[in-house]
């Protein structure tokens, strides 16, 4: 059975491939991410290299959101068990996070022990941790002598918004954990890292002697785990090395996103830091995921070696090349139980594959079978709706020392520069500047009827990127560019305020008298607002269907209503969109304002709203006004 990538949403067609258009934006974003690659050299001495680990480490910890409960309660419920000869099969949930639970399956020798260990993490695959291979190689290990883990990853398997159904956890939902100062990529280390918590709590477990292994997004979830948690002892990571530089403008989810990462390291250093603990990497000759690609694995791997012969390891560090596709094939599983034998237990024996492979059916392994699961495993829109109940921002009464944050969170860089001659230049013959921002060309009720400017915004009309397109058709609109530009430590939203900056300042110059007037919309309208904040300019803006929070005001799955391009990490928790308005010296009309998942506000979230946006703007004395419009 092939490995089903459940991330692209629809299947492109049998005629359709990645666009071979001249495409400037995918080419100025490589060109960067190929200068970052360059620029992560690998250290010449031991010395040097565990001060930059240090730092990595920290960076890493900070900007993915991970976090640590050594002294949080497990709470271990089991709910099923299936014994065969050698082993027993546990359906289990506990706890990972406060008042977080996970659905799990735990396999365990028959036998007193201590035993080594495995944390057997899956990719985006159907049924996650009950998935055909994922079953396949935890059978294996457990017949073998060790216990191994295998949990649904955070708004994956049954813990889907659906019971039993197969969500995928990234695109805008994954996404959206960068507004709280969190990750899907950091939520998934956190929840791994309880994972070692739990097999270590297990008697029957030898602390000391445990590994990870997984294929593609598993195989980054085994790499970040054992990276961080240094229980880790032996980690495999398989069809998912390749290099960062390659991730940009390709084909990832955001569980695979470090925001800011290709300026902390590149993955030679990220797998450098498991050393010189014992590290396999695995890779298929037929890979067609680009950024796993056995070319870009071979560049990432030669940097690692050099780190792991600093510390005269290198016989702890392997690299196999399988000839399969993209998939954890049968003859991996097999060499993989083979080198966690050699690395973590005493005695070195050939496996035993006596009626391997072996799976059962997806239902038995069900750790909720009657349907009606525990509410404390709860889904992704609930955790995202739990975190909006936090709003605790860290509030400033130096309204310039706040504009300063804003800038920097949404990655505003003036070294961009936006060429400008491909505008449409329009003569008024008034005072007013009239401008129209927008994301789409289906927003005809935003244009006015008198002489205006139109910004095509980047990524859009005619600065489209043909390669981002192609991607995002099976995904959702601005997937490709965002998650890219955040690798870079930037957003859309901080591009787009640069290309308006410059746009109404080159229009300021031929105009001395003159009345800014902005209508945006939707995504384009936080730009819009984040522009006036940070500019302090005064100015009218007409806002339509923009979102005026980051909060979810609902247990319901994102529907897509706005693209990736409204993303701002740690933009709830500096303070939402209500600061940002609040900063401004302009008068604002908002027309159906929305929360960000695309639903009206509700007249009583608009009084609140004003009230807190009347407070921040007395502390911050600017002088704006805002006043809403629903239909």
């Amino acid at each position: 059975m092939k490995y089903k990538d459940i991330s692209v949403l629809k299947a492109a067609p049998e005629c359709q491939s990645e666009s071979k258009d001249e495409d400037a934006i995918a080419i100025e974003l490589r060109k960067e991410a190929r200068r970052l690659f360059n620029s992560h050299k690998e250290p010449a001495t031991l010395s040097e290299w565990e001060v930059k680990r240090k730092k990595i480490t920290v960076s890493i910890i900070e900007k993915a959101g991970i976090e640590f409960y050594p002294n949080l309660p497990l709470s271990i419920h089991v709910t099923n068990s299936i014994s065969f000869p050698q082993y027993n099969v546990q359906s289990i949930y506990f706890q990972t996070m406060p008042g977080v639970y996970s659905t799990a399956s735990i396999y365990i020798p028959k036998g007193e022990g201590p035993y080594p260990a495995i944390v057997n993490t899956h990719g985006h695959i159907e049924h996650a941790r009950r998935a055909k291979s994922v079953q396949e190689r935890a059978h294996l290990l457990a017949q073998n002598g060790f216990v191994c883990i295998c949990m649904d990853a955070f708004g994956s398997g049954e813990r889907s918004e659906i019971h039993n159904h197969s969500d995928y956890h990234g695109g805008n939902m994954g996404a959206a954990l960068l507004n709280f100062g969190k990750s899907l990529l950091g939520v998934q280390v956190t929840e791994n890292i309880r994972c070692v918590d739990l097999l270590c709590s297990l008697p029957m477990v030898n602390p000391h002697l445990i590994g990870a292994t997984g294929e593609s997004g598993g195989g980054n979830q085994a790499m970040w785990l054992a990276a961080i948690d240094e229980r880790i002892k032996a980690c495999m990571p398989v069809v998912s090395v390749g290099t960062f530089e390659a991730y940009i403008m390709a084909h990832n989810c955001v569980c695979e996103l470090l925001p800011e990462g290709l300026m902390i390291a590149e993955e030679s250093q990220v797998l450098g830091l498991i050393a010189p603990r014992a590290l396999s990497v695995c890779s298929a000759l037929q890979e067609k995921h680009s950024a796993f690609s056995p070319t870009e694995m071979l560049r990432t791997v030669k940097n690692t070696g050099k780190i792991f012969k600093l510390y005269k390891a290198s016989e702890k560090f392997h690299v196999q090349i399988f000839n399969n596709e993209h998939e954890f094939s049968q003859s991996m599983q097999v060499a993989m139980v083979q080198w966690f034998i050699s690395q973590l237990k005493e005695s070195v024996n050939f496996p035993q594959t006596h009626g391997y492979p072996t799976s059962l059916p997806v239902e038995q392994l069900l750790t909720f079978s009657d349907i009606v699961r525990s509410p404390s495993v709860i889904t992704q829109p609930e955790y995202l709706l739990s975190l909006s109940t936090e709003y605790n921002p860290t509030h400033t009464e130096n309204a310039t020392e706040e504009r300063t944050l804003l800038s920097k969170l949404i990655g505003v860089d003036p070294k961009i520069i936006f060429s400008t001659n491909q505008l449409k230049r329009v003569q008024e013959n008034n005072k007013h500047v009239l401008v129209l921002i927008n994301t789409s060309t289906s927003s005809a009720d935003i244009t006015p009827d008198i002489p205006h400017h139109t910004i095509p915004l980047w990524g859009t009309d005619i600065h489209k990127a043909p390669t981002a397109f192609y991607f995002d058709d099976q995904m959702v609109p601005f997937h490709t560019l965002s998650r890219s530009l955040l690798w870079l430590g930037k957003t859309v939203q901080g591009v787009w305020v640069q290309q308006i900056n410059q746009f109404i300042n080159d229009i300021e110059h031929t105009k001395a008298e003159h009345e800014l007037v902005i209508h945006a919309h939707k995504e384009a309208a936080i730009a819009a607002l984040a522009f006036a904040a940070i500019t302090k300019k005064r100015m009218h803006l007409y806002l339509y269907n923009a979102p005026i929070t980051y909060a979810h005001h609902a247990n319901t799955k994102y529907t897509n209503y706005f693209s990736m391009a409204v993303h701002i990490p740690k933009i709830f928790t500096w303070g939402d969109m209500v600061k940002i308005a609040a900063l401004s010296n302009a008068e604002i009309t908002i027309y159906n304002p929305r929360n960000i998942q695309g639903e009206k506000i509700k007249p009583e979230q608009i009084q609140s709203w004003q009230s807190l946006f009347k407070k921040y703007q007395e502390a911050y004395h600017t002088s704006g006004s805002v006043s809403f419009h629903i239909s």
